[in-house]
């Protein structure tokens, strides 16, 4: 089943992709970065998504789960600024659970990154494998790589092996997630986030 909704998904998005030169040509589920979720979602389910949202340090953005009925992903995780009503959508991950089998999660973001790299072969690549910023513990390990679009901005392959702190205090699990940055909260990460 996981094979055939990960099949689903790097096909998905090797279409959506194959004419991308910007990353807001990127599509997650017809979601895309610079968007405004309230076209997407209604208002209360965005304002109650804001009761278990995450902070970052200055409080400037929140990232908020929205649950999905999608076949391909378990979830989405968005990131908005605190005080924008129109929602803006500043970076977007689709998000699957991969829990205790992080060795398959690995493998699917293999095949998923040689599908993507065949579309972005234009595109800087880095690939990073570090301790998950996430977790203030330091006991999760995220393994990514990204494609740095020309115009800004950025996509997203991950695999986070989640440690037993925030898997016992907050029920984090291993996961996979494709994600897309703007340009603007690419350059808020590296300045301000932290």
């Amino acid at each position: 089943m996981i094979k055939n909704i990960l099949l689903i998904l790097i096909l998905t998005l090797v279409i959506q992709t194959s004419k991308a030169d910007d990353v807001s040509e990127f599509e997650i589920e017809g979601l895309s970065v610079n968007d405004n979720l309230i076209d997407y979602v209604s208002k209360s389910e965005i304002e109650n998504s804001f009761i278990n949202a995450t902070y970052y340090q200055n409080k400037k953005f929140a990232v908020i789960f929205i649950n999905t009925s999608s076949n391909k992903y378990d979830r989405f995780q968005i990131t908005l600024k605190t005080n924008d009503k129109k929602y803006r959508i500043y970076a977007l991950e689709g998000i699957i659970d991969f829990d205790k089998n992080i060795q398959g999660c690995l493998t699917k973001k293999k095949e998923i990154f040689n599908d993507l790299n065949s579309v972005f072969s234009n595109l800087k690549i880095v690939h990073n494998d570090a301790v998950y910023d996430g977790d203030m513990s330091g006991e999760s390990f995220s393994y990514g790589t990204w494609f740095y679009f020309k115009n800004g901005g950025y996509a997203s392959i991950t695999c986070t092996e989640m440690g037993e702190k925030v898997r016992n205090d907050f029920g984090w699990t291993d996961e996979l997630s494709i994600g897309i940055s703007n340009q603007e909260f690419m350059d808020y990460l590296r300045s301000e986030a932290y």
